[in-house]
């Protein structure tokens, strides 16, 4: 539950929410289409509990206090606070409410969006940090997407404690069908690397009604702690009112 209020000022939220960097942050993986309800943020989880991904942490819903300013010129702002944070609470498919959870204390989002036409296309290129008490938090990214037509393409870079990496993707649209596919990579700072591979698709019945599927490999190599890797395919119905 939460509460916004906006005007002229901008845009204050207040309770369970998405914070600045899901609300603002360019994210490849975002253009594979999923329907489940996590997807876009879970792209870290690993094989065998290797390898975190910038994402992971980026579209949890804390109970935090955020600042959005108005859209400028195209320029979008945002400032997220939580007292109280679970650094992964989606980050893992298999069992999404892990009662382990990790949690960090106040922590801290700031993001930037620029957003723009150019030539016909959609441009958006897009900036954010976060941090916490808890080093482990720390991160930095920069994401780009281009769209034109009915194809997208985007990438984005991350730095963590853990380590640093990219991902890229795209997605088209064809009439009721949207296919999508995002690659990501990071090099552990602990020796290794993790990779993940996406490929999902949506197809609209009609009348709110659309199915769609998923499959996702992802892999950890050099680290002999967490070396492995897992297959996730997923599929489901969204009914929209």
């Amino acid at each position: 539950m939460f509460l916004s209020a906006g005007g002229g000022f901008g845009t204050v939220t207040m309770g369970s929410h998405a914070m600045a960097l899901c609300s603002l942050h360019v994210r490849a993986y975002a253009l594979v289409p999923s329907g489940w309800w996590g997807g876009h943020a879970s792209v870290g989880f690993g094989a065998k509990g290797g390898g975190w991904f910038a994402e992971d942490a980026g579209c949890v819903t804390p109970t935090a206090v955020s600042y959005a300013s108005p859209s400028m010129g195209g320029l979008s702002a945002m400032v997220s606070y939580a007292p109280d944070y679970e650094t992964h609470q989606f980050s893992n498919r298999k069992d999404p409410h892990k009662a382990d959870t990790p949690s960090a204390e106040n922590a801290m989002e700031a993001a930037v969006r620029y957003s723009a036409k150019m030539g016909g296309a959609d441009i958006a290129v897009s900036a954010g940090l976060q941090t916490a008490e808890d080093d482990a938090l720390d991160s930095t990214v920069l994401g780009a997407q281009m769209g034109f037509g009915g194809a997208t393409v985007a990438g984005d870079w991350f730095e963590n404690a853990n380590g640093d990496g990219f991902s890229v993707g795209a997605k088209y649209t064809l009439g009721s069908i949207s296919p999508g596919i995002s690659y990501g990579t990071t090099d552990l700072n602990a020796g290794g690397e993790s990779t993940y591979l996406t490929v999902g698709a949506t197809y609209a019945v009609g009348g709110g009604l659309s199915v769609w599927g998923e499959y996702q490999d992802i892999e950890t190599t050099g680290s002999t702690a967490s070396d492995g890797e897992d297959t996730v395919m997923i599929a489901g119905v969204v009914v929209a009112f």
